[in-house]
């Protein structure tokens, strides 16, 4: 299994949680800022770094799981044991 293919197994998977509304490959700022709809809860997965040594290539990826509190606050409580 490739790199690109664990990262769709990732995606996959996090669309697999039934609170999970959307996910996203890429920088998390440029998907928040640039996505005026997205679908609450969602999941970033952003490529940190690589480094390769000899055969071996490495990669840090980070995972956000991102939430929105409705004007009111009403749902605080949802948002916060849904992330737990």
């Amino acid at each position: 299994m490739n790199f690109i293919q664990i990262l769709k197994k990732l995606e996959a998977y996090s669309l697999s949680i039934p609170y999970v509304h959307s996910t996203n490959l890429g920088d998390i700022y440029e998907y928040l800022n640039g996505q005026p709809n997205v679908k609450y809860a969602a999941i970033n997965i952003d490529i940190n770094q690589s480094t390769r040594n000899d055969n071996l290539i490495s990669y840090s990826v980070y995972l956000y799981y991102v939430d929105r509190l409705t004007e009111d606050k009403s749902n605080w409580m949802e948002v916060k044991t849904t992330a737990e």
